[in-house]
């Protein structure tokens, strides 16, 4: 969710509420241009009927805000929330990392694998060695490299809530952009989620 070029200006003292329709995801963009003085604004603002999931959002926002450091000048905030997910969005998004480590992987065990096969072809002389060590250590190299992708990628489950925050400010030392996606879990805003 790339930001900086704010096809959407506007006064310090606005704020855009739109809808979010793309692939299986339905929710809501919220878009601010504030400044310090305006922080009452975001305070105020209603992101959710659900009040857990409103606090959350709430302190996201105004905790990005704060990290911002923007003084005087204009923080941009970009906040969307995205409903509750069915089980078979969840179960789709699940599979597109999956995707992603697969292919990261193996682009990466193959490098690996390669360079270390190469190395022991020069070293002893002996191509048919330097095939069957590029090949353990391709294999090797692979399964540690997807183990550890799909560790790092969430795993998302039915009603799980998605909130991506993205903020922008420019002047002081350059321009600031802080980006964050939070998975609100049932058990943050349902009374009873497992029944």
């Amino acid at each position: 969710m790339a930001l900086p070029d704010f096809a959407w200006q506007m006064d310090n003292k606005t704020s855009l509420v739109s809808p979010l329709i793309r692939e299986e995801l339905t929710g809501q963009v919220f878009r601010f241009a504030v400044t310090r003085k305006e922080l009452p604004t975001i305070r105020r603002q209603v992101f959710h009927q659900s009040k857990d999931i409103d606090r959350i959002t709430r302190e996201e926002i105004l905790k990005a805000f704060d990290v911002m450091l923007p003084g005087d000048r204009t923080c941009y905030i970009e906040a969307v929330l995205i409903k509750p997910l069915s089980r078979r969005t969840a179960e789709s998004k699940n599979g597109d990392y999956d995707q992603i480590s697969d292919g990261v992987s193996a682009v990466g065990a193959a490098a690996v694998g390669g360079i270390s096969g190469f190395l022991t072809t020069v070293y002893t002389g002996n191509p048919k060695v330097g095939k069957q060590v590029g090949a353990g250590v391709t294999t090797g190299t692979g399964y540690v490299l997807n183990k550890a992708i799909r560790d790092a990628l969430p795993t998302l489950h039915e009603n799980d809530v998605l909130f991506y925050l993205h903020a922008y400010v420019s002047g002081g030392i350059g321009p600031q952009v802080r980006s964050r996606m939070r998975i609100i879990k049932p058990s943050e805003y349902l009374k009873n989620p497992y029944r």
